[in-house]
């Protein structure tokens, strides 16, 4: 990576991931749906793109394999939390105590993955 810019992209990814984080809060905790939608939509996509390129930017330039079994299910994991929190917010019915555990469970979930790469 010319200058050195992989602390830039690693400051990108983290940011994505409050960012995601702060809109999964956001659309659990608010009452109203065009609130929660609008969190989801506008929140949690960005930061999702923002952790997710971050990462694969990362993952070159660090020479992990792109398929290593920790990286993809640390990806598979992120994209479900954000479907998750999607389809949470199309309908108010939608809404429930298991969708926000599993929104969470799955985002530590790929957070832990590619934290300590288990396997």
């Amino acid at each position: 990576m010319p200058f050195d810019l992989f602390p830039l992209v690693q400051y990108v990814q983290y940011l994505g991931l409050l960012i995601f984080f702060a809109g999964a809060v956001a659309t659990c905790v608010a009452s109203d749906l065009k609130i929660r939608q609008r969190a989801a939509y506008f929140a949690c996509a960005p930061g999702f793109i923002m952790a997710w390129g971050g990462g694969h930017i990362a993952t070159e330039h660090l020479d992990h394999e792109l398929f290593d079994p920790w990286h993809v299910l640390a990806f598979l994991f992120l994209v479900a939390s954000m479907n998750l929190v999607h389809w949470s917010v199309v309908e108010e019915e939608r809404r429930s105590p298991a969708i926000i555990v599993a929104v969470f469970v799955t985002f530590f979930a790929s957070i832990a993955l590619a934290t300590f790469k288990p396997f």
